[in-house]
C-alpha cells in the first residue's frame, strides 16, 4: 500500500494548536480519500499518539516507540517486546 509521510512538524503542533490540528485532520483525509496509509513521523508522546489514532492515522514512528538503531540490534529490541 503506497504511504503518505506526515512530518513530524505537524504532528508537534497538532497536540497545542488548533488550527494545526484541524490541518492534520485533513492531510489524513486526503491520505484515506487516495486510498493511501497515513504514516506519521516524530511521535514522542501517548498524547500525540492518541490524538492520531483518534483522526485515524494508522501508522506511526518515533521515540515513543523506539530510538534510531542499527540493523543488529533491531533483532534482539523485537524479540524483547
Amino acid at each position: 500500500m503506497r504511504k503518505l509521510k506526515i512530518d513530524r512538524q505537524f504532528v508537534q503542533e497538532a497536540v497545542s494548536q488548533d488550527s494545526a490540528q484541524r490541518l492534520l485532520g485533513k492531510i489524513i483525509e486526503i491520505s484515506q480519500v487516495m486510498h493511501m496509509s497515513a504514516l506519521a513521523e516524530g511521535v514522542e508522546s501517548v498524547a500525540q499518539r492518541d490524538l492520531l489514532i483518534g483522526m485515524g492515522c494508522d501508522q506511526f514512528q518515533g521515540y515513543l516507540f523506539a530510538r534510531p538503531m542499527p540493523p543488529s540490534m533491531l533483532h534482539d529490541w523485537l524479540r524483547a517486546r
